[in-house]
This record gives structure tokens, sequence and C-alpha cells, in this order.
């Protein structure tokens, strides 16, 4: 009884170490990438984009003494950039001026320290991002 208790403690902590290891499982269900040492999340909001920075092990970065910015890359060839604004203690929210975007840069700076991840894989064929019948695309 006591082995069985023991092997249900083992394999529950592995489950837990297994999840928490997964780069797919952002904390706030964003997309999250690799940026030297450190993982940003990109939360899309529609009318905004919220932006997370991490250590390795998804510590939470404090946003205190950082500024950054975000491009916006769209399928024509335009590039909006945005200005990211501290939101709570840890994370930067940014307006997305213009919908539709195909990828973006994110670039954080503080410090001595700078920090650009690039985004790419979003999809124009949203049902937002296609023209009204008889409406010429931008």
């Amino acid at each position: 009884m006591k082995t069985c208790i023991i092997l249900i403690i083992i394999l529950l902590g592995l489950g837990n170490a297994s999840e928490a290891q997964n780069p797919s499982s952002a904390p706030h269900g964003g997309l999250l990438r690799l940026a030297g040492y450190y993982k940003v999340e990109l939360v899309d909001c529609h009318e905004y984009v919220e932006a997370y920075l991490y250590e390795l092990d998804l510590c939470p970065i404090l946003n205190s003494g950082l500024s950054g910015q975000i491009d916006f890359h769209y399928i024509n060839g335009d590039l909006i950039t945005s200005r990211l604004y501290p939101y709570g203690v840890d994370a930067f929210t940014a307006e997305v001026k213009q919908h539709c975007y195909t990828g973006c840069t994110v670039s954080l700076q503080g410090v001595g320290a700078a920090i650009k991840v690039e985004f790419s894989g979003f999809s124009d064929s949203d049902e937002d991002c296609r023209p009204a019948k008889g409406q010429v695309p931008n």
C-alpha cells in the first residue's frame, strides 16, 4: 500500500514537471518565443496586444525600468510601429492600429539589455481581414 502511494506521488510530480516544460503552454495562452536568455509571450486581444517577459523558467520579469515597441508586419509590405506601455507590474500593452498583420517584432530595452523577438504565422485570412463585397482591399 505504501509503495502504491509513493508511486502515485511520483507519477503526479512527473506529470506536473512535463507540463511546466511544455513550450506551448504559455501562462496567458499566447504565443511563446525564446529570446536569448529570456522568453517573451505575445497575446493578441484584437484591439490591442499584450507582451510578457519571462526568465527561462517562466518566472515573470517586472516591467519597471523597461521600455519597448512592437512592429506589425503586413502582407503588402507595410510596417506599423506602436509603443509598448507598461501594463500592471509585469506586462506591456500596445494598440493594434491596423488589423490583419502577418507577423510582428517585439523589442524591449532596459539598462544594459535589449531583447528583440519575432512572431510570425499570423493569418490575414481571418473573416475580419477580408474586404466586404464590392470593397477594394487596402
